[in-house]
C-alpha cells in the first residue's frame, strides 16, 4: 500500500500526548498543539505566526524534527513506532515499506539517498517516524539521524609560528571534495585576513572564513571593511568569524582594556550588521563603542556616515564560545558558533545555552537558523596511541595554560563533560610547568570524545555519532589529504 499523508492526518495519526513530549511541551493544550502543527508544520515564508509557549527557538515541528538533538529519541521512537503502526486511513493499516510525503514525492525510507532526495514540502515528522519505523527493528533510534540538511565539512587552515605558510594543495584538495568552507584564525602573531585573501586568490567555489577574528585587536567599522571588502572580491564567498579572546592577549598584546566580552559582542555584531545594512547613517552609543565619538577628548567634529561600499545585509556571522553564557550570546545575536571542540554524544553542554539565546533573539529564529561549526582535529593512522599525542598537546594547553586558576573556560567546559578530576589535574601540572606530565595527564577518553583518531575503520565509526549530533558543520583541523578524503566520502 502507499500512503500520501498531509500535515492534518499526520497530527491527526500520531497520538497529541506523543507530539507534545516530542517538541517538549505536555503540559500544552492538546488543541492548541494540534492547531499549530496542521497549520506549522511546513512554515510559509515571512510568517510572524507565534507557536505555543515553550516550543521556544522552534518556527514549527518540521524545524524541531529537522533539528532534533537526540535527546528523546530513545524514549519517543517507540512511541512513533506503535502510533503509525496502528494508524489507519479509509481504514486500511499504513505500510512500513513506502511512505509518500506531502508533496508527491516518493520516500523509500531505507535507501540512504532518501534524506537528500527529500524536498522542502515533505513532511520532516513523517520523515522521523519512517526512519524510525524501517530501522528500529535492527538499529537502535538514538542512532537514526534526523536531519534535515547534509552535514557540512570545513577545513581549518590557520598556523601559528615564526614563519607562515599556506597548504594550498590541501585547501584545494578540500574544495575539490566539496568541502563547503576554509578558516585562517590569528592570536599574536600572524593575523587571520592576509592569508585568507591568498586563499580566496588561488581557490573558485570554497566558502572563506574566520575563526576568529579578535574583536579588541579591531573597531567594529574597520572588521565591517574588511569583511565587505574580502566578500566584494572573492564573489560573496566569506563568513565573519568573531572572538572575544582573552584578557592575556586583549591587555597585554593590544594593550586595550578586556571590558565586558558579552557585551562587546553584542555591540560590535550590531555594529557590523548596521554598516553592511546601510539602512541609515552608522550612530551607536554603548558602554564599549559610541559612534560618533562625542566623549572627552572629541573634536565634536565626528558625524555619522554611511559605508561607500555596498555590502551583503545578509553575511553570516559566527562567534566563538563555549561558557554557558558564551553560547546563549552565541544563539542570541549571530547566526552560528564555533565550540573548540565538543563530545557529539554530550550535545546538552552547548545546545540548551544556544536555545536560551535563540529564544531570547525572538523573530521567528531557531536552531534551524543557526550553524553548530565545532573544530574537530582529524588523525588518519594506524598507531592511535601516536595519533592521540597532538590531541593531548592541543588540550593540556587550554585545559591547563589558557587562564588562570578560576578563570579558565576550557577548563571548566572540560569540567561540564565529566571531566572534572582530570581537569584540574592538567591544570595544576601544567600551571607548575610540567607540561609533558600535562599531556600525559589528559584522558584517552577526552581525546577519542572530541576528535577523529586511529585507524581507517575506527574513524567511520566515530564519523557515525557526529551524524547523530546536532553539530552541523564539523571544521577540520588535518593536515593529511588521505583523512579529508575519508571524512568526506563519509558525511558528503
Amino acid at each position: 500500500m502507499q500512503a500520501r499523508l498531509t500535515p492534518s492526518q499526520i497530527s491527526q495519526l500520531l497520538p497529541m500526548e506523543v507530539i507534545a513530549a516530542f517538541i517538549g511541551v505536555p503540559d500544552q493544550d492538546p488543541q492548541q498543539i494540534r492547531v499549530w502543527t496542521e497549520g506549522r508544520l511546513h512554515r510559509e515564508p515571512g510568517s510572524s505566526e507565534v507557536p505555543p509557549a515553550g516550543i521556544a527557538g522552534f518556527r514549527s515541528l518540521d524545524d524541531y524534527f529537522r533539528n532534533d538533538l537526540g535527546r528523546r529519541r530513545a524514549q519517543m521512537g517507540d512511541d512513533l513506532v506503535s502510533g503509525l503502526l496502528t494508524a489507519e486511513i479509509d481504514g486500511e493499516r499504513l505500510s512500513d515499506e513506502e511512505i509518500v510525503g506531502s508533496d508527491d514525492t516518493h520516500v523509500d525510507p531505507r535507501r540512504p539517498a532518501a534524506r537528500s532526495e527529500a524536498r522542502g514540502g515533505e513532511s520532516c515528522i513523517l520523515m522521523a517516524a519512517s526512519f524510525v519505523l524501517c530501522s528500529s527493528r535492527s538499529l537502535p533510534t538514538t542512532r537514526i539521524p534526523i536531519r534535515g540538511t547534509p552535514m557540512r565539512l570545513g577545513l581549518l587552515a590557520g598556523q601559528f609560528g615564526p614563519n607562515i605558510t599556506i597548504n594550498y594543495d590541501l585547501i584545494l584538495e578540500a574544495e575539490r571534495l566539496g568541502f563547503s568552507s576554509t578558516w585562517t584564525a590569528e592570536a599574536y602573531g600572524n593575523d587571520a585576513i592576509v592569508p585568507l585573501s591568498f586563499i580566496a586568490a588561488k581557490t573558485t567555489k570554497i566558502g572563506l572564513g574566520t575563526a576568529i577574528m579578535q574583536m579588541p585587536g579591531r573597531t567594529p567599522a574597520m572588521t565591517a571593511m574588511t569583511a565587505m571588502t574580502l566578500d566584494k572580491l572573492s564573489g560573496g564567498r566569506f563568513t565573519l568569524g568573531l572572538g572575544p579572546s582573552g584578557p592575556q592577549v586583549v591587555e597585554g598584546w593590544h594593550g586595550v582594556e578586556y571590558g565586558r566580552p558579552l557585551t562587546r559582542t553584542r555591540e560590535y555584531i550590531s555594529i557590523c550588521r548596521k554598516i553592511m545594512a546601510r539602512e541609515a547613517r552608522l550612530e551607536h552609543k554603548g558602554y564599549h563603542y559610541e559612534i560618533p565619538f562625542m566623549s572627552e577628548g572629541a573634536t565634536g567634529h565626528g558625524k555619522p556616515l554611511k559605508s561607500i561600499l555596498h555590502g551583503r545585509s545578509d553575511m553570516k556571522i559566527y562567534t566563538a564560545a563555549i561558557s554557558p553564557k558564551g553560547l546563549a550570546c552565541a544563539g542570541e545575536v549571530a547566526d552560528g558558533v564555533f565550540p573548540v571542540w565538543m563530545d557529539p554524544e554530550q550535545p546538552d553542554a552547548l545546545v540548551p545555552h544556544i536555545e536560551e539565546g535563540i529564544a531570547k533573539a525572538g523573530g521567528g529564529k531557531s536552531l534551524a537558523d543557526f550553524d553548530i561549526a565545532p573544530f574537530v582535529t582529524t588523525i588518519l593512522g594506524d598507531d592511535i596511541d601516536a595519533c592521540r599525542v597532538p590531541v593531548k598537546g592541543m588540550l593540556a594547553l587550554y585545559i591547563g595554560g589558557m587562564g588562570a586558576r578560576g578563570h579558565n573556560f576550557y577548563n571548566d567546559y572540560a569540567k561540564r563533560l565529566g571531566y572534572e578530576e582530570a581537569a584540574e589535574q592538567i591544570q595544576n601540572l601544567y600551571l607548575d610547568g610540567k607540561k609533558q606530565e600535562a599531556m600525559a595527564a589528559v584522558p584517552n577518553e577526552l581525546v577519542d570524545a572530541v576528535a577523529l583518531v586511529g585507524p581507517k575503520e575506527r574513524i567511520i565509526d566515530r564519523i557515525g555519532a557526529w551524524k547523530n549530533s546536532p553539530a552541523s558543520n564539523l571544521l577540520l583541523g588535518a593536515g593529511q589529504p588521505d583523512a579529508l578524503r575519508l571524512v568526506a566520502e563519509q558525511v558528503l
